[in-house]
């Protein structure tokens, strides 16, 4: 086994117990995970420009196309989780795999591991560029960040929805709540 499929086992072990985690806690499935990092993804990139906006108002007019595009191509790409998950669920109900979702899972790998190397790229421009642009590249790091998350999520093992974990507890509550019944003997009588 080489050192990349060591890389890869280990990265998709971590992003399995993640969505385990976040299905036993929210409920949700690996879609609705991936699609709340894309929706953390722009505002991560628009947090970032914002102490650069402050100090050049004139910065606004020209990162502001950029910002359309990166919520349109978050929006798309939510879209085709969205598909890619109802293909990879009506499979599943028929015991068996979606061959374009699976083939899917490679592209969406390297592009996970591509956005993470550029998030690295980012790191070095945090440390080397001048105050208020230093904020655009962590903007973009964890931009990147999530992005790979989300892409990385997708490829995780499908876990159907569930209860989140309060309102199983609460059930579990009620459930105890009735069974326990004290003992009632009446009153007490004197000796």
């Amino acid at each position: 086994m080489n050192i990349f499929t060591k890389l890869d086992d280990a990265v998709m072990g971590g992003v399995n117990a993640g969505v385990r985690a976040y299905n036993w806690t929210t409920g949700g499935t690996k879609k609705d995970l991936a699609n709340n990092l894309l929706s953390a993804a722009p505002i991560s990139t628009v947090g970032g420009y914002l102490p650069l906006i402050a100090d050049y108002p004139a910065a606004g007019l020209a990162i502001l196309p950029f910002t359309g595009l990166l919520f349109a191509l978050t929006h798309v790409r939510q879209l085709q989780n969205n598909i890619s998950s109802q293909r990879e669920e009506s499979a599943r109900e028929k015991n068996s795999l979606d061959m374009s979702v699976e083939k899917n899972k490679t592209s969406r790998k390297i592009l996970g591991y591509m956005l993470a190397g550029l998030s690295t790229y980012q790191m070095q421009g945090i440390l080397t560029v001048p105050e208020p642009y230093c904020f655009a590249n962590v903007g973009l790091m964890g931009d990147c960040l999530l992005r790979a998350g989300s892409e990385f999520t997708m490829c995780a093992d499908y876990i159907p929805p569930r209860k989140n974990c309060v309102k199983r507890g609460w059930e579990e509550l009620e459930k105890r709540i009735a069974e326990y019944r004290p003992e009632t003997g009446g009153l007490p009588q004197p000796v």
